[in-house]
């Protein structure tokens, strides 16, 4: 017979565990976080490894190389990830469309990709491996296609309200890719090859999980009724094709002014605070799946998400500023020299942007599709214009740079909002647009 203590302490578990898991939002926000813990924890482990048996020079050319890749995965998914999670639940038979948005996707990606491995020696002479030989472009398609499918499959899931195969899927990339660089070794070259056979994989995975629990098989039937997301998808698409770039960017541009070490750096440092950033954005993105199936819950589910998010990002960058220096000491010295103030730069911007991710979530479940690409170019704009004059700081210029976007970001969303974003009109606006 359990004891009285034992009692109040399951009633307590009981209760947590309602509290989180009988709630949809919070129940899909919360697999959302433990996929990004996860993955940021494997990634942890993996760049460790490969900060120890690669130079930082190798590094941050495969992560400048890595950022282009992401660029032309952003531009194939033509914002196909946001509008499957906004109208999915409006189509009959989901299956075609599915197979009509991975059409789409596989081919911008195969000649996106084509094109650049073509001109790579010309525009980015450091990548020029690429293009050397078969299999290195082989891989670089595969690494291309296997992303872009993995954000089409992520985005099924969080419609579908089952990011628990988000979880599987992102703990088998990172488990892989943890594997495969300490079997292949081999270089510049083996660094690359782990990461793409890691993403590769983690793919097949979704897609099976796809099959498993849906019965989804890629077939050619596809359906002419994706034209009615057309516009929001492309909206979407424009807006997340500047941030990409920029993102793409920023590591070139690290290169060229300040030096190919300083890239693997900064690379380490983005990755780690991604950790903080994936904190607000897979809540927002839990929020606009149950807000776009049920609008009027839209107050409540916007209340519930910035609780959820404070609860978890305020330790979390407290944590990351106290003890970053210790952080960075697990991928080696130089890391920690070199960019520890960067680091605490970008957790304070992470901080910051939990007005904005909440801030695109909102415009894009009220469909004020002008404002939404507005914004989101202005950051994407502004963050080039702030950290190109502060590149004689170093990486505490980039962090900088970054700080002053989402701050100057938020401000705008705040101004935006700063009447009632829960009028009548506006839930009348969203549902018949």
């Amino acid at each position: 017979m359990e004891s009285v203590k034992e009692a109040l302490l399951n009633r307590h578990f009981k209760k947590v565990y309602s509290h989180f898991f009988d709630d949809s939002l919070r129940r899909n926000s919360v697999f959302l976080l433990i996929s990004a813990c996860f993955s940021a924890l494997l990634g942890f482990v993996f760049w460790s490894i490969a900060a120890h048996r690669y130079s930082p020079s190798d590094i941050g050319v495969v992560t400048a190389v890595i950022g282009v890749a992401s660029f032309i995965v952003g531009l194939s998914q033509l914002g196909y990830v946001n509008s499957l999670i906004r109208f999915m639940s409006d189509f009959k038979n989901k299956h075609h469309l599915i197979n009509t948005v991975l059409a789409i996707v596989s081919l911008i990606a195969i000649v996106s990709s084509l094109v650049f491995i073509g001109i790579s020696r010309f525009v980015f002479p450091k990548a020029d491996f690429i293009s050397e030989s078969l299999f290195p472009a082989i891989f670089f398609l595969i690494y291309v296609l296997a992303s872009a499918y993995a954000g089409i499959l992520d985005g099924i899931f969080i419609a579908f309200r089952t990011t628990q195969y988000t979880l599987v899927r992102n703990i088998t990339t990172n488990a892989t890719k943890i594997l495969a660089i300490i079997i292949i070794g081999g270089g510049l070259v083996g660094l690359f090859y782990s990461i793409s056979i890691a993403a590769l994989f983690g793919s097949v995975v979704g897609f099976f999980l796809l099959w498993k629990k849906y019965k989804y098989i890629p077939s050619r039937k596809l359906t002419k009724d994706v034209k009615s997301m057309t516009k929001f998808s492309l909206v979407n698409y424009l807006s997340s094709g500047v941030a990409s770039a920029v993102t793409a960017l920023i590591p070139i541009l690290i290169i060229w002014k300040i030096g190919s070490s300083n890239a693997a750096f900064y690379y380490i440092t983005i990755s780690i605070t991604t950790l903080l950033n994936l904190i607000p954005s897979s809540i927002a993105r839990s929020f606009f799946s149950e807000s776009s199936n049920k609008i009027s819950s839209l107050k409540i589910q916007l209340v519930k998400s910035i609780k959820l998010i404070s609860l978890i990002i305020i330790p979390a960058s407290i944590i990351f500023i106290v003890f970053g220096k210790y952080i960075l000491l697990l991928f080696g010295k130089e890391y920690s020299e070199s960019a520890l103030i960067c680091l605490r730069l970008l957790t304070l911007t992470s901080l910051i942007s939990v007005v904005n991710y909440l801030g695109d979530s909102v415009l894009n479940i009220q469909k004020r599709l002008k404002m939404y690409s507005f914004v989101n170019i202005f950051c994407a704009v502004s963050t080039i214009i702030f950290i190109f004059p502060l590149f004689k700081y170093g990486l505490t210029g980039v962090g900088l740079g970054w700080l002053f976007s989402e701050i100057a970001t938020a401000l705008i969303y705040l101004f935006i909002f700063r009447k009632n974003i829960f009028t009548n009109q506006q839930i009348l606006r969203a549902n018949t647009k």
